[in-house]
């Protein structure tokens, strides 16, 4: 199977009868020293992926173009000739655009396209004014790619008028026909001998960087990574490099660019794991056929990170009390007020103590870290997002990171650390739904009180972490 590359269709589109071919008498001019065609290749062989390209070339007499050719068409073209082939309409060879101003028109299988004059040369003690255009493909398959027919076609008059409006007129015209030889290319199989995992396809000379953008984030919290690709090679066909298996990671989107010579992807990544200090280097691996004719493995480098643990309130804060506490001297009148103030303050305290150091009676070091997640009050926080902070919830209780939450082995871990096989199999399944799909603050109220639910029932189970 062969890939489609580079696509410049040149002019508008015209069909053959609306270019009108001259019709009547068809002449073999192949050889005869009036006009030539052929198709050029840089290299006769290949490697899959690496793209092909030709040159289909064609010449004109001077001498017959001035005394003997006549336009082939009823329309008006720069260059009045029809180039067709047996390869050209039907695979997926593709033009390359002119990269002239100066391109010429012409007739290419009944559409008008665009060609470029190629200078003049000699054949034969002749002189002949050249032109030509060029054709791109990737080949995605070893074997052979046979252009067999390419010809060119054109007019000539046998008999001619003088005309006195139009001048010079031709009375009698035939078309000739101009046959180029065949040509061969073969595609090579890359070599299966050190072929790394990470190679997707990509056959050239590349260099790759990458950039991530914020450099300091909260655990859950997302940064943008850009990789680019650039160099010479097939930009069309290659996979991307991985970017969803990056440790610490989770990968919520991505997007690709593409063009001649350069390829850009930008990944969207949350932060899973409290340990995380870099986004680790990207690898790419290609094949360079024209240097080392070996595979080829390039990383970009580590880009560091300052990753923090989720911010939460603190219960104790003064702004969380119902009262405000008088500072400095009172007034004799409102002595007994700020007396009983504080007495309040001083049981609110004792009690909180009180709780907490029950709390610390019946709870491992796991359930400790579970608590300070804070899960009640990361969800009445602005912008609070349950499917970050429930995640984060079950990997304190069990003190692992957030990425082990929603594998299939979790459910069995949290049985093993004391939990209910019933209530671990449902903890695992709601952080599997959220790994699947994030509803972020706007989460329907029923995945939040089945969250919430599920995080008083482990709050009373005493883990073994």
């Amino acid at each position: 199977m062969l890939m489609l590359a580079c696509v410049a269709v040149a002019g508008g589109p015209a069909r053959a009868q609306e270019v009108g071919l001259a019709g009547g008498e068809v002449r073999d001019l192949t050889g005869g020293g009036k006009a030539f065609v052929e198709v050029v290749a840089g290299a006769t062989e290949t490697f899959v992926g690496v793209p092909v390209e030709v040159t289909v070339r064609w010449g004109i007499e001077a001498g017959f173009a001035a005394k003997e050719q006549a336009p082939l068409f009823q329309r008006t073209l720069d260059q009045s000739v029809q180039v067709t082939t047996d390869w050209l309409g039907e695979s997926p060879w593709r033009l390359v655009e002119p990269e002239t101003a100066k391109a010429l028109t012409f007739a290419l299988e009944g559409e008008v396209a665009k060609a470029v004059a190629l200078g003049t040369e000699e054949r034969g003690g002749a002189q002949f004014g050249v032109w030509g255009f060029r054709a791109r493909l990737v080949p995605e398959a070893a074997g052979e790619l046979r252009l067999a027919r390419t010809e060119l076609k054109l007019a000539l008059a046998t008999e001619w008028t003088d005309d006195l409006l139009r001048g010079r007129t031709p009375v009698h015209v035939v078309e000739g026909i101009v046959r180029g030889a065949p040509l061969t290319l073969r595609v090579l199989a890359l070599p299966e001998k050190d072929r790394p995992p990470q190679f997707g396809g990509a056959v050239g000379r590349f260099t790759i960087s990458a950039e991530a953008t914020p450099r300091e984030v909260e655990v859950g919290g997302t940064l943008q990574l850009v990789v680019t690709i650039e160099g010479e090679g097939n930009f069309e066909t290659f996979a991307a490099p991985d970017v969803a298996r990056l440790d610490g990671f989770r990968l919520l989107g991505q997007r690709e660019e593409r063009d001649a010579g350069r390829f850009r992807l930008e990944a969207e990544l949350s932060v899973a794991s409290p340990r995380v200090r870099e986004v680790p280097p990207v690898e790419f691996a290609w094949f360079d056929p024209n240097g080392t004719g070996q595979y080829v493995m390039e990383s970009t480098a580590p880009l560091p990170l300052r990753v923090s643990a989720p911010k939460t309130a603190d219960p104790m804060t003064p702004a969380t009390l119902p009262f405000d506490i008088p500072v400095g001297p009172a007034p004799e009148a409102n002595i007994n007020v700020a007396l009983w103030a504080g007495v309040l303050l001083a049981v609110i305290v004792l009690v909180v103590l009180l709780l907490r150091a029950r709390r610390k009676l019946t709870m491992s070091s796991g359930e400790e870290q579970a608590k300070s997640a804070d899960f009640e009050l990361g969800l009445i926080r602005p912008g609070g997002d349950v499917t970050r902070l429930y995640p984060a919830y079950l990997a304190a209780r069990l003190d692992c990171d957030v990425a082990e939450v929603a594998r299939e082995d979790f459910a069995a871990r949290l049985e093993k650390a004391g939990a209910p096989a019933e209530l671990a199999k449902r903890a695992t399944e709601l952080a599997r739904t959220f790994a699947a799909a994030t509803y972020g603050p706007k989460a329907p109220k029923e995945i939040i009180e089945r969250a919430r639910a599920t995080v008083r029932e482990l709050d009373r189970v005493h883990f073994r972490v």
